[in-house]
């Protein structure tokens, strides 16, 4: 990945790149092919950064093309939306080049060696423990290799993250995988990256269609508290929506705090009115119920319309007294204490 600095209006600086990857593309190729992409780095830094400065680019081979251009938020939950949008307007793939807002899996570095921390790891011996739970949303990893036992934790976190990386692909690991440790002794049925990826293809594969849970609680005064969430919820689901739309509303209320069934109808109405209104550009991702009041949590692409248009979706709940209040929040913040 390269790195320099520079700014302009992203949505500007999207369409100027692909301009000048219509041209560039031709000469990007040749120098892949002649090993002298050094030649193009800064060009290609220019182009990038001037979408955002901290935006990371590599050119790795292609998993359906021969090559492949990537463009990553560099682990910043502010850039996945920009990297969202770049990745919106790309070209289709075609036999020479791919294009992805993510670092790809690759199996081939699990044929190599490398030096950390003056330790040579031979990265073919990586090993990953795991287990799918019933009805779990995400999948927990350990990762061992033999000289974790005498490189520093640091450096043997530092390749544990990179393993995942390897065998799943960022995205994948942001969006599967859950708790992560590092072995420094072998544990039963160790399997290798190939395996671990079969494993999340399976869970991922269970997740195409939205899927929900059901929570409940009370609060500190013993009032009932329910919440229906989409799982899993994270936001890499949903990499262009950056801004949330907080929908409050106040119904007739059962003595418990919950609607009346002629209250959720009105709930529910106001619900699909809102999801109508956002369309593609926008997604309900949750909703919580607590002592007469319904708080709706909507996330959007903050470059659209979608957020006005999530507020006049609620047009029809004048009996609803509704509020909203419209927050910048790429890293679903908001929604933080709703997550399974």
């Amino acid at each position: 990945m390269f790195g320099r600095r520079r700014r302009k209006d992203p949505t500007e600086a999207i369409t100027e790149f692909w301009v000048w990857w219509s041209h560039a593309r031709p000469r990007v190729a040749a120098a892949i092919e002649d090993g002298t992409t050094e030649k193009l780095a800064d060009e290609i830094s220019d182009q990038v950064h001037a979408i955002h400065d901290k935006l990371q680019w590599e050119l790795s081979k292609g998993t359906r093309s021969r090559h492949s251009l990537v463009v990553a938020p560099a682990g910043d939950p502010a850039l996945r939306a920009t990297v969202a949008r770049w990745l919106a307007v790309a070209p289709a793939a075609d036999p020479l080049f791919e294009y992805h807002g993510s670092r790809q899996p690759d199996d081939n570095v699990f044929s190599a060696r490398m030096q950390i921390a003056g330790q040579d790891l031979e990265l073919s011996e990586l090993r990953f423990a795991f287990s799918v739970a019933e009805g779990a949303h995400d999948v927990d990893v350990a990762v061992y290799h033999p000289v974790f036992a005498v490189l520093a934790p640091q450096a043997a976190q530092q390749v544990t993250f990179l393993a995942l990386d390897w065998a799943l692909g960022e995205e994948q690991v942001e969006l599967w995988v859950g708790r992560v440790d590092t072995l420094t002794t072998p544990v039963p049925d160790l399997r290798t990256g190939p395996e671990l990826r079969a494993a999340v293809d399976d869970l991922a594969a269970g997740h195409t269609e939205p899927l929900y849970a059901m929570l409940s609680g009370e609060d500190r005064h013993g009032t009932p508290i329910m919440a229906m969430v989409q799982v899993p919820l994270k936001p890499a689901r949903w990499p262009r929506l950056d801004t949330h739309v907080a929908v409050t509303l106040r119904f007739a209320a059962r003595d418990n705090g919950l609607p009346t069934e002629e209250s959720l109808e009105e709930l529910r109405d106001i619900e699909d009115r809102i999801i109508d209104a956002v369309g593609r550009d926008g997604e309900v991702v949750a909703h919580e119920t607590s002592g007469g009041v319904r708080t709706i949590h909507v996330y959007v692409d903050g470059a659209t319309g979608a957020g006005n248009a999530a507020v006049a979706g609620t047009a029809a709940a004048g009996s609803l007294r509704p509020t909203t209040k419209v927050t910048y929040d790429p890293s679903f913040s908001r929604v933080g204490h709703l997550r399974t």
